[in-house]
């Protein structure tokens, strides 16, 4: 009973994660699966074209490997990661690694605090450190890509806090986490963050819905879409 009542409470935190909740469906549709990976690939692409990366970490949701889980879970996951292997074509490789998650999100996930309409809560679910050791454990990679967002106390990771740290990349994150908008544009300009793609809720078209925002167009996209940050 207390591994249902565990897998259940995944199931909902993470439908909620990937907007499945509303419809009460445990799979993803094709319309959701393929929003998601125009949004990877748009990220990828961008990533790309600026010739700096022959290779990038991957951080994916860890419990996308759980048993339990809703297959949808699995299912955006992978339509993301083809997504970044159309995008990043042959100039860049991709590996993907799994965070450490805390002992209260892996006993239950249901229980973890998460700030209302949070669109990735697990960033409140990860180890203090689970950035930093996947870092120390891949030190070659100078890019990072995360599909589950930013860690809630991201001002605490330590490679964050370094010059020669690498860059991340981000999948509809939530930017708030890094504080104000100036210091969302500081961390742009600095290079901690290398790219990340944003959605546009007037836009019903996916092809047009999400916006690229580089260290290039950090200012402009302030100015244009304040909404967004």
């Amino acid at each position: 009973m207390r591994s249902k009542s565990v897998a259940a409470g995944a199931a909902l935190v993470l439908l909620l994660l990937i907007g499945l909740s509303r419809c009460g469906r445990h799979e993803a549709s094709e319309k959701q699966l393929g929003e998601r990976a125009v949004a990877a690939r748009v990220l990828a692409e961008s990533l790309a074209g600026l010739g700096a990366y022959d290779k990038a970490l991957v951080i994916g949701n860890p419990f996308a490997r759980k048993m339990g889980c809703p297959k949808a879970v699995e299912e955006v996951e992978q339509a993301e990661l083809q997504g970044l292997s159309d995008g990043f074509g042959s100039q860049v490789d991709i590996k993907v690694v799994y965070p450490e998650l805390t002992k209260e999100a892996r006993r239950d996930p249901g229980c973890v605090a998460i700030p209302p309409g949070c669109s990735t809560p697990l960033s409140y679910m990860l180890t203090a450190d689970a950035f930093d050791r996947i870092h120390r454990e891949h030190p070659s990679y100078q890019l990072i890509v995360s599909l589950i967002g930013l860690p809630a106390r991201i001002g605490e990771v330590d490679f964050w806090l370094k010059k020669d740290a690498p860059a991340l990349a981000l999948l509809l994150p939530e930017l708030y986490m890094l504080g104000s908008r100036a210091e969302v544009a500081d961390a742009f300009k600095s290079g901690h963050l290398a790219a990340t793609v944003l959605e546009r809720q007037d836009i019903r078209d996916a092809g047009d819905r999400y916006i690229v925002v580089t260290a290039q167009n950090i200012d402009e996209m302030l100015q244009r879409y304040p909404e967004l940050f």
